[in-house]
């Protein structure tokens, strides 16, 4: 497994997932053991095994064959050029029903929680 070393020096696994600049550190750390456990959920290394793909191609392609727009956001054109690799394989019906039961009904991403408002209108130009 590749690592990568965060701006504050923590070495973690590379799970193809893009990142958000988190500035509570409370919140980073919950968002990036949430990461890590959803790339390394058994069900989505091995589909990634067998594939040949990283865990975030494999979340990727669940997604787009799903129906979902998805917006992988990436500078590294390695990455993006990952992100591209999902139109080559698909996942069986038994899979992506394996990939539904993943889902516990709670996301780790809160829009209302205090303060991500603020700090998306600070960081993007939504009005003229």
């Amino acid at each position: 497994m590749d690592y990568v070393t965060l701006n504050n020096g923590v070495r973690m696994p590379q799970l193809g997932f893009g990142t958000y600049q988190i500035k509570d550190p409370a919140a980073c750390e919950r968002a990036v053991r949430d990461a890590i456990g959803v790339g390394s959920h058994p069900v989505i290394t091995r589909l990634a095994e067998k594939y040949g793909r990283n865990a975030g191609q494999i979340i990727l392609r669940f997604e787009v064959q799903s129906g979902l727009i998805v917006l992988p956001k990436s500078t590294n054109p390695e990455r993006i050029a990952g992100n591209l690799r999902i139109f080559d394989f698909e996942l069986t019906e038994e899979e992506m029903n394996q990939m539904y039961d993943l889902d516990t009904g709670k996301g780790s991403h809160d829009p209302e929680a205090p303060g991500v408002a603020e700090m998306l209108l600070q960081n993007h130009k939504i009005h003229d």
